[in-house]
């Protein structure tokens, strides 16, 4: 059995081509620097593959993907396509193929899934405000996003499945992993110019739970051999300690 990731890959290759719709995984996954948003945050966290011995896949950041895809299959010309927007998609190069987890959202949710023999189609991801499918799965080796092809969409490499190879697609990013990721988001948004230093009786209510300030800012994605990660860090710290 494969787990969900293999040894990275240069990134000037092309982009994987397969999206597979994963309804027992709780987050997005892309392999691709390329295909993400201005919103990219660089980020070190991971997702569990939930296979018969799970493992962790590194994860170097998380961002939005707007993902070109056929809205309408049936049909030809620029009409024809359209844009699925994922959002807190972790960047994870070393995955297998990319994956859209089971999330709904106020603007997406996954239809019923049944088979269609005559032209393939699975079900389809529509827009709860419009009430119309913005993309379409189609049943290939797995339940794939039908993409845009050249010239609406971006070129893309070959398969990333072995035939000869079973696959567990699963992606879980951990609670806690989240809420380290919105806490860190957060205060990036932040635009305050100066945070001075730790006081004495913050120095000691770190030490208490995380014993050093290395260990502190490891835990939450950050150097500290990196000025501006310890300023975040001490701005971290002060909220975590007003919810205390």
């Amino acid at each position: 059995m494969t787990s969900s990731s293999y040894p990275e890959e240069d990134e000037t290759r092309l982009p994987c081509p397969s999206w597979i719709f994963s309804n027992f995984s709780n987050v997005h996954v892309a392999r691709d620097r390329s295909l993400f948003a201005d919103d990219y945050t660089p980020f070190e966290t991971f997702f569990e593959d939930d296979s018969f011995v799970t493992t962790q896949v590194k994860v170097i950041g998380v961002g939005s993907v707007n993902l070109p895809v056929k809205s309408f299959p049936h049909d030809d010309g620029p009409e024809a396509h359209g844009v699925l927007r994922l959002e807190n998609v972790l960047h994870a190069p070393s995955a297998i193929c990319n994956m859209i987890g089971d999330v709904h959202t106020k603007n997406f949710a996954v239809s019923d899934l049944s088979f269609r023999s005559d032209d393939g189609l699975c079900g389809s991801i529509y827009d709860e405000s419009a009430r119309q499918p913005v993309a379409w799965l189609v049943k290939r080796r797995f339940l794939e996003v039908l993409l845009s092809e050249p010239p609406f969409g971006p070129k893309v490499g070959p398969s990333p499945f072995n035939p000869d190879a079973a696959y567990v697609l699963r992606a879980i990013w951990p609670l806690e992993e989240q809420r380290k990721f919105e806490t860190v988001k957060s205060f990036r948004e932040q635009k305050i110019k100066y945070c001075p230093p730790l006081t004495s009786a913050e120095k000691a209510w770190l030490k208490t739970i995380w014993e050093n300030e290395f260990k502190f800012l490891l835990d939450f994605g950050l150097r500290i051999n990196k000025e501006e990660d310890r300023e975040e860090g001490r701005r971290i710290l002060r909220n975590l300690m007003e919810e205390d």
